[in-house]
């Protein structure tokens, strides 16, 4: 089956949001701190957001499941990017 990217945006609210509760299919993720974030945003599970993105800061994922990689920031305005890849 072929691939199709999708991309959005989120805001990182102070008690963690996931990327994108529809992506429940594996796929390859990549997450963006937006460079004109004025907060540092942290990404992990539903349980610990602790990897530190910096404004700019890019990560890459593979085979990873968007709808369970959640997202924070400690005034809850930091802003992600992301673009994935899911089964057409």
């Amino acid at each position: 089956m072929a691939a199709v990217v999708k991309s959005g945006s989120v805001t990182a609210t102070a008690g963690g949001v996931a990327l994108d509760s529809d992506l429940t299919d594996p796929g390859d993720l990549a997450i963006q701190c937006d460079p004109d974030s004025s907060e540092d945003v942290y990404v992990g599970d539903n349980s610990a957001q602790e990897f530190r993105m910096q404004a700019g800061d890019v990560i890459v994922l593979d085979d990873v499941r968007a709808a369970y990689v959640y997202v924070r920031s400690a005034g809850g305005a930091g802003t992600v990017r992301y673009l994935v890849t899911v089964d057409a």
